[in-house]
């Protein structure tokens, strides 16, 4: 269908939810260069700097798909490899971090480098991506990458248009089987025995080592010789 290039909208997600309900097709995207209400996930505010992604993508359930959260799983895989394919970042200074999240190694300490917010209404699922390439927004007593950190920055709509075609290859994966896509997802991921710090609540914090994810992409954090599983909360590397 390509892709709808806007100068500036309050959020992609909120456009493309919004022309769901008027039977918006599967594969369409939205890609701003500025949104003025861009948010992440809990509804936290989004800073969207011009030349960085902000873009969208609609995603229509079948009969047989698996549960909408593993396609959070197939968007991560799809740009992790749109930025190893478009930027000077290597594979292993490039990590998915749980639960949407990709980090990126600068100067010794890993970085936020893009984020995914995946929403639904109906049987329309909304994944809205946030990549920054030319410059990482300021995120209070969080670590920040950008593209431009390593190299050259790609502009957004070459960049964007490289993820649509692994996106969409990722997604017929997931359709196909989507515990190929937990591996997938897997492969490119913190280790399995990686330190991690769980935010599942405000004050609440529970510390363990990343025992892999679901076949749904729900957490596995090992603890106390247990296994716990865990489908919502921030995560940081300990």
């Amino acid at each position: 269908m390509g892709i709808a290039v806007y100068e500036e909208v309050d959020s992609t997600n909120a456009m493309l939810l919004s022309q769901a309900a008027e039977g918006l097709q599967e594969g369409a995207w939205a890609l701003a260069e500025r949104q003025t209400g861009g948010r992440g996930r809990h509804g936290r505010k989004w800073e969207s700097l011009k030349g960085n992604l902000h873009a969208s993508t609609l995603v229509r359930l079948r009969d047989g798909d698996p549960p909408p959260t593993t396609f959070s799983l197939a968007a991560a895989v799809a740009l992790h490899r749109t930025f190893l394919e478009m930027t000077d970042i290597s594979s292993r200074r490039l990590q998915i971090k749980w639960p949407n999240d990709l980090i990126a190694l600068r100067r010794n300490e890993w970085g936020k480098i893009a984020g995914i917010l995946i929403e639904r209404i109906g049987s329309a699922v909304v994944i809205g991506f946030g990549a920054n390439l030319v410059r990482a927004p300021e995120l209070p007593g969080r670590s920040v990458a950008c593209a431009a950190d390593f190299g050259q920055a790609p502009k957004p709509v070459p960049f964007c248009l490289i993820l649509e075609r692994h996106f969409a290859d990722e997604l017929n994966r997931c359709r196909a089987g989507h515990g190929a896509t937990s591996r997938r997802w897997l492969a490119r991921a913190h280790p399995v025995g990686t330190p991690l710090e769980v935010h599942s609540s405000p004050g609440e914090r529970v510390a363990g080592t990343f025992d892999g994810i679901e076949p749904d992409g729900a957490l596995r954090l090992k603890r106390d010789g247990m296994t716990d599983i865990i489908r919502a909360g921030d995560v940081t590397l300990a």
